[in-house]
């Protein structure tokens, strides 16, 4: 029928979805260990690509930073908050 063929040409970005996804969670692990600012930029920059390719990537990236919250206020440590990974997100 004409619909099928119409959807047989429409194109998904599932794949370069999670090739960005998992480069911005592989950054944000990097930054968890490192803190440098370079990893926070490439973290934010395959955010903000995942973003543009699904809109699935707000959801990842809310529960990263869930995660990243959840972690900074569950440790006894005595830091900073971190302004500038909560301004990237």
């Amino acid at each position: 029928s004409y619909g099928a063929i119409i959807l047989s040409q429409v194109a998904r970005n599932y794949t370069m979805f999670l090739l960005f996804l998992s480069l911005q969670f592989l950054f944000y692990l990097r930054y968890r260990k490192t803190r440098r600012i370079k990893e926070l930029a490439l973290y934010g920059f395959f955010g903000i690509i995942a973003l543009c390719t699904h809109y699935a990537g707000i959801i990842a990236s809310l529960v990263i930073t869930l995660a990243f919250v959840s972690e900074y206020w569950a440790s006894k440590r005595q830091q900073p908050f971190p302004y500038v990974w909560c301004g990237v997100n």
